[in-house]
């Protein structure tokens, strides 16, 4: 299997950037004809990224958003159970002040309610927040949405052999 280190060597760059441009890294300042070059040599020596080897996690960047980011929030709780735990709905608050200051929308949705139709709606959705204590089934069906999930509260940890609870 190639490494970083094959890919750089072959393209005459750094690792650091052989790295960088295969993360999509967009703060990278780098010649299209190096990026080309980088990508073209990773394709034909079958270069697999870690994350993609490992079950998918790594993913293909959506294109760059026209109009606001648009964000799910996945709650553990109902929404009246919510109300009746003051740290999961300080944390709510907190993720809604932030996407209100960033210009970023965001879709509360519920898991006893709306969890069956979330792959739907992640089509439509840039990424995933996900608040709470998810069951690992739960969790393994939101690691596979074609979105970024961001876990608060909720240790997880993919290994070979699937998930790994903290």
């Amino acid at each position: 299997m190639p490494t970083l280190k094959d890919i750089a060597q072959e393209a005459e760059v750094s690792i650091s950037t052989v790295s960088r441009v295969l993360n999509y890294d967009e703060t990278l300042s780098v010649s299209e004809e190096t990026r080309r070059k980088i990508f073209e040599v990773a394709e034909r020596m079958k270069y697999t990224t870690v994350k993609r080897k490992n079950g998918g996690i790594g993913r293909q960047p959506r294109k760059k958003a026209e109009g606001p980011i648009r964000l799910g929030m996945v709650h553990w709780f109902s929404a009246y159970q919510e109300l009746e735990d003051p740290y999961y709905l300080s944390i709510r608050f907190g993720v809604e002040k932030e996407c209100r200051q960033s210009g970023a929308q965001l879709e509360r949705i519920f898991r006893r309610e709306d969890l069956s139709a979330l792959k739907t709606l992640s089509e439509e959705l840039h990424g995933l927040i996900v608040l709470g204590h998810f069951s690992s089934k739960e969790v393994e069906r939101m690691l596979e949405l074609p979105v970024p999930c961001v876990f608060l509260d909720h240790p997880v940890e993919r290994t070979g052999g699937g998930l790994c609870h903290h």
